[in-house]
């Protein structure tokens, strides 16, 4: 993929996460069956609390992380 890029950017392409357009997360919990993902929550919380920072306190918006029961999905 990252060939692509540099191919298609050229001397405008930049390795790492975009900083004006975020990497959308879903994370599609399916919830009241057998297959429900339990800590949901949590790891979107992780995956914010690691991504969406700069290690000196400053908030990033790397991931746009959202969580979608198959309730809300149908």
């Amino acid at each position: 993929m990252e060939l692509l890029q540099r191919a298609v950017l050229g001397e405008s392409f930049r390795a790492g996460p975009s900083k004006s357009i975020p990497i959308r997360v879903l994370i599609i919990d399916r919830a009241g069956g057998s297959r429900q993902w339990l800590y949901s929550e949590q790891t979107k919380a992780l995956l914010e609390s690691t991504w969406n920072g700069d290690g000196n306190g400053n908030r990033t918006e790397v991931l746009d992380v959202r969580i979608e029961s198959n309730q809300q999905l149908a």
